[in-house]
């Protein structure tokens, strides 16, 4: 049976999917679907989980966006990751310029929040369901 502070611990539960883009305008549109589902993006947008983001997106991409664009910045000691300023600017610039394409964005998001894209969003976004690969979070 759980204790009392063991019930209280939230959980959030995301799918990576085997076959994720590794460049061009795939890679472009995950990445803006990552950016959206963990909410870094938009009038409200907040810091991430580390954990989430780098099983998302794996440490290279993020040491690419944070090092070399600095377009994140990473707090080690919250165990964080949010969009700079200059992030915003970029990232915002790929959706206005049509570089992420909206009905992909929208299999990924749902593939990663749910492992369990519509026939159609698998197709699109080249998966079967044993490509993902669950893991749950504490937040």
């Amino acid at each position: 049976m759980a204790t009392k502070a063991q019930s209280k611990v939230k959980t959030r539960t995301l799918f990576l999917f085997t076959n994720r883009p590794s460049s061009g305008g795939r890679l472009k549109t995950y990445t803006s679907a990552v950016l959206h589902n963990l909410g870094m993006m938009g009038a409200n947008r907040k810091e991430a989980n580390l954990k989430m983001f780098k099983f998302l997106v794996g440490d290279k991409a993020l040491a690419y966006h944070n090092k070399t664009l600095k377009t994140l910045a990473v707090n080690k000691e919250a165990g964080s990751v949010k969009v700079t300023e200059r992030g915003v600017a970029f990232f915002e610039a790929r959706e206005k310029l049509d570089m992420v394409d909206k009905d992909l964005k929208k299999a990924f998001v749902t593939a990663i929040k749910t492992g369990k894209p519509t026939a159609a969003q698998a197709k699109l976004i080249h998966c079967t369901p044993k490509d993902f690969v669950p893991k749950v979070f504490n937040v």
